[in-house]
């Protein structure tokens, strides 16, 4: 439905995620869980990388 004005709203934006975890398997699951609810998410596999990643892109929101 569009706005009384006749534009259109913008569509919402899906919520960052970095997940942080060195387990492949529950990784995986946790990934596969949050894309479902709609967000975008993004993994590491150790601290490291997950600092690199959040530090150079924005998330709303890191789970470790």
């Amino acid at each position: 439905m569009g706005r009384a004005d006749g534009a259109t709203a913008a569509p919402e934006r899906a919520m960052r995620v970095l997940l942080i975890e060195d387990e492949a398997d529950l990784a995986k699951a946790l990934r596969r869980a949050l894309i479902e609810e709609g967000l975008e998410v993004d993994t590491s596999i150790d601290g490291e990388e997950g600092l690199y990643k959040a530090q150079n892109a924005p998330y709303d929101v890191v789970i470790l």
